[in-house]
């Protein structure tokens, strides 16, 4: 007869296991001059760029020739402020040559989802 404390030991360790979790962000950022829709081989550079800093961008769109709109996905242990310097630092290093100083101060970040003020609250509570 088989000893079944050998037949039960776990599939699943903290060891083999990593999470699976993302927040999305909607990002707009805001040109000094008009400027046209970035080349895709610089929005390539940039997704490779920021992925280094645990942001990836899932989709970049112009609208209009004065804001550029990007949809992120970040870990929870990535902070707002690092997303958005982590896209626009390094975007910003890609186009320095032709915009020495292309983005004006402001911008705006959105959280998107789907989680319950609940959720949040217990969240930021722990």
């Amino acid at each position: 007869m088989m000893d079944r404390s050998q037949s039960l030991n776990p599939i699943y360790t903290p060891a083999n296991c990593n999470p699976a979790y993302q927040l999305n962000w909607s990002l707009s950022l805001f040109w000094r001059v008009p400027v046209a829709e970035l080349e895709p081989d610089r929005i390539h550079s940039l997704k490779n760029k920021t992925e280094e800093d645990g942001v990836r961008i899932l989709k970049y769109w112009a609208c209009g020739s004065q804001v550029n709109q990007f949809l992120l996905s970040t870990k929870p242990d990535i902070a707002p402020q690092a997303a958005i310097r982590s896209v626009k630092g390094r975007l910003q290093y890609l186009i320095r040559d032709t915009y020495p100083k292309a983005f004006q101060r402001n911008y705006s970040l959105y959280s998107i989802g789907s989680a319950k003020r609940e959720v949040i609250e217990r969240y930021v509570s722990t």
